[in-house]
Formats: C-alpha cells, sequence, structure tokens
C-alpha cells in the first residue's frame, strides 16, 4: 500500500472507515461481549479502590470526600492491593483480547514463544514505562506527551502478539508509526469524538436511571446502579479502542511491508 494509494489517499495510511466497521463488528461478538463482561469487573474493583481510598489520600490534605456507594471501610494495604489488581487486571485484559484478535487473523500466522503470563508481565512493564513517559511528555508543554501518545500507541500489541519484551514492544511501535503518525494521530482525534459522544451517552443513561431507581428504591440503589452503567459504557469503549488500535496495527503492518 503505497502512501498515495486510491484506499488511504492523501498519503493517509490508515482507512478509517474500515478500522472503525471492523472494530465495531470485533466490539459486538462473543468475544468482545467476554472482554467488555471482564473489563467491567475489573473497573468495579478498581472504582471500589479509588473510592474507599479517597480518604486516604484526600483525607489529609484537608479536600472533603463525599461518599460514595463502593466507599468501603478498608484498611489501606486492601485499597493499595485491589488498586494494583484492577491496573494489572486491564492489561491482563488487553493483552488476551490482542491475542483473541491475531488468532482470528489468518494472516498474521500467529506462533506465540512467550507464555500467556510472560506476555502479560511485559506488557505490564511497558505500560509502566509508558505512563511515565507520557506524564512526563504532558508536563513537557503537553504536546512531547501527545507525541508520545502517538508513537507509543501500539505497545501493548507488540507485548501481547509479536512477544516483544517491554523496551522492544515500545520500541517497535516507535518504529511502526514512524512517518506515519499524522495518520495515527487523526485516528486517536476520531476516537476521541467518538467517545466523548459514547460517554455522554452513558451519563444520560445513567442518570435516568439513578433517578428512575431512586423513585422506586433508596438513594443507595440509584448511585450503584449510575456506578453500575458508567462502568458497562467505558467496559464496552475500551473494549472498541482496543479493536481501533488492532484494526490500525494490521494496516499500519501491511503498509510498511509493501515495498
Amino acid at each position: 500500500m503505497s502512501q498515495d494509494d486510491g484506499k488511504t489517499g492523501y498519503g493517509v495510511h490508515i482507512n478509517m472507515e474500515d478500522v472503525f466497521q471492523a472494530s465495531f463488528r470485533r466490539t459486538v461478538s462473543a468475544t468482545g461481549v467476554v472482554l467488555a463482561v471482564a473489563l467491567f469487573v475489573v473497573g468495579l474493583a478498581g472504582e471500589v479502590a479509588r473510592q474507599s481510598g479517597d480518604a486516604y489520600m484526600l483525607g489529609p490534605l484537608g479536600v472533603f470526600v463525599e461518599s460514595g456507594p463502593f466507599d468501603f471501610d478498608l484498611a489501606l494495604p486492601v485499597v493499595l492491593l485491589l488498586s494494583l489488581s484492577a491496573q494489572v487486571g486491564t492489561v491482563v485484559v488487553a493483552v488476551y483480547a490482542y491475542r483473541a484478535f491475531a488468532d482470528g487473523t489468518p494472516e498474521l500466522g500467529t506462533r506465540y514463544e512467550f507464555s500467556f503470563g510472560k506476555a502479560s508481565v511485559s506488557a505490564f512493564l511497558a505500560s509502566a514505562a509508558f505512563v511515565v513517559l507520557v506524564s512526563v511528555g504532558l508536563l513537557l508543554l503537553v504536546v512531547p506527551g501527545v507525541y508520545l501518545t502517538v508513537a507509543l500507541a501500539f505497545y501493548l500489541i507488540f507485548a501481547a502478539v509479536e512477544d516483544d519484551g517491554p523496551v522492544e514492544a515500545l520500541r517497535s511501535s516507535w518504529l511502526l508509526t514512524k512517518g506515519r503518525r499524522n495518520s495515527v494521530f487523526i485516528l486517536l482525534v476520531v476516537f476521541l469524538f467518538f467517545a466523548f459522544g459514547v460517554v455522554f451517552l452513558g451519563f444520560l443513561i445513567s442518570t435516568e436511571m439513578s433517578s428512575f431507581v431512586a423513585g422506586h428504591h433508596t438513594d443507595y440503589a440509584a448511585e450503584v446502579s449510575e456506578v453500575l452503567v458508567t462502568e458497562l459504557f467505558q467496559a464496552a469503549l475500551t473494549v472498541f479502542l482496543l479493536a481501533v488500535l488492532f484494526e490500525a496495527y494490521l494496516q499500519l503492518r501491511e503498509d510498511s511491508q509493501t515495498p
């Protein structure tokens, strides 16, 4: 696929329509539903850790912390362990997602050298490095952080599918996006607009659901329902993002292998 190929046009290396259509099909498939359920559970664990840990984090600063429906009286070590488990769980689900996507993509001819556990460890370490790099970049007038987000966007796929170690996964993403970062940036911007719409829809539905439950049950039940709906939408959106990145990876991979 050349840079000026008629399919992509104007030097754009990613066919947005193909990416989003294929990603939607993956999201609503049986695999996508299972992934969404897993992320929903992981998200709830993270929400419990966040709400229960607010008092530990913000209380000493004199910040008023409003109690949420998942604010439980947990010891700090339990909160930290739950938070870490949610973060690790998210990465593990992402690794599983990418391997499931790859197994259903014959042209990849996937033969994993790394076990799932080793791939997950590499992905988690790469994720930690990614967060640090992007965070530092965002502190440096934002632009470097955005640039690094675009350049390193596919590191998890390389760790999950191509058996790269943490450093190699980041490097592979950097090389894959080299000369194509404008396309990846546009893709992520389009996704963000879509995500804002989904989040807003989720907000409306969760608010209406909360009002309905409050009218028939307790305020606590209403708060719980609002969190559950929000987490469900976020889980589905995350699966869609994973699928979008995977489909873009396939196109960029094909483009990089074309003379």
